[in-house]
């Protein structure tokens, strides 16, 4: 009997394993001053997905070592913006940036004043079977102004560092597939 393989099902599924796209997704940010979230969102040219770890733990057994889950940790996640000059996009992301630290007084910011939440929506082409990723406690570790350059003819580009506490992944079927494989 034929092995069954993900190309097969594919083309006979009606419908199911359908691939998610990496360009079907939007970034809606919960920050103060809605314009600048609309902004953001709309100016992102790339985003990662912060990366989860587990950490371990190592204990002592007699001769040998046991592992034991330790603290969960998140990557920074890397956002990179077109520059609107008109629409103030980079001036929306250095606001965000100037509550976590300000230049001009030389004071960081206060916790609940720099982070805020966000979720990340994916979904397939029509719509449906959306994904979620929510944000938990991000806050703008780094802020990289685009190069400059008197010979290129490309769109200037912002990238942010975003730190981010949490990461909760949601996923909302819309319908509940359950596929017979042949033995």
């Amino acid at each position: 009997m034929a092995i069954p393989n993900l190309g097969n099902f594919l083309g006979q599924a009606k419908g199911l394993f359908e691939p998610q796209r990496k360009y079907n997704f939007n970034v809606e940010f919960y920050i103060p001053g809605q314009r600048d979230a609309e902004m953001i969102s709309l100016a992102i040219e790339t985003l990662s997905l912060p990366t989860e770890n587990h950490n371990r733990i190592e204990l002592n057994y007699g001769n040998v070592k046991r592992y034991v889950p330790g603290k969960a940790s998140y990557d920074e996640s890397q956002m990179v913006c077109k520059d609107f000059v008109d629409a103030g996009t980079a001036a929306a992301l250095y606001n965000l940036s100037q509550k976590v630290y300000n230049p001009v007084t030389d004071t960081v910011g206060l916790a609940r004043d720099c982070k805020f939440l966000a979720t990340v929506v994916l979904a397939a082409p029509d719509g449906t079977h959306e994904r979620f990723y929510d944000l938990i406690g991000v806050f703008i570790a780094s802020i990289k102004p685009g190069d400059l350059s008197v010979t290129a003819n490309e769109i200037n580009f912002v990238t942010v560092s975003l730190s981010v506490d949490k990461v909760i992944p949601r996923v909302t079927p819309a319908i509940s597939v359950s596929i017979p494989l042949p033995i």
